[in-house]
């Protein structure tokens, strides 16, 4: 295993300490048809619209559309579990692990292994 794939394994690296999400609501808004509402003179619910932005030392990044992102086919959802695990220790990975420490590799989405240097935020 190659030297930096050594200092990759097990450190707690933090690159992102001054990256911020940012949630903000559009102008846009529309009414909850409700059966029950009928005949009301007021909207008792409403859907909005939200955007999220990236930020990294106050400078934008990237906005963030979520509902895409969730539909995206490497994101994984997982369980948690009470106790312990019942696999076997897991082994270091056969391929190149990339450790990305700023924000631009991660905008060109790289194929393979990607680790980004995010810890205890």
């Amino acid at each position: 295993m190659e030297e930096s794939s050594r200092q990759l394994l097990g450190t707690k690296d933090n690159c992102f300490n001054q990256t911020t999400l940012h949630l903000s609501f559009t102008e846009w808004k529309s009414p909850l048809w409700m059966e029950t509402a009928v005949g009301l003179r007021d909207t008792q619910c409403m859907h909005m619209e939200a955007g999220v932005s990236v930020r990294d030392s106050g400078q934008w990044v990237a906005d963030v559309d979520i509902m895409e992102a969730l539909k995206h086919g490497s994101v994984q959802f997982l369980s948690l579990q009470e106790g312990k695990c019942t696999h076997s220790a897991p082994q270091p990975p056969d391929r190149h692990i990339l450790g990305l420490e700023t924000w631009d590799p991660i905008l060109d989405c790289p194929d393979g292994i990607v680790v980004t240097k995010s810890h205890g935020n």
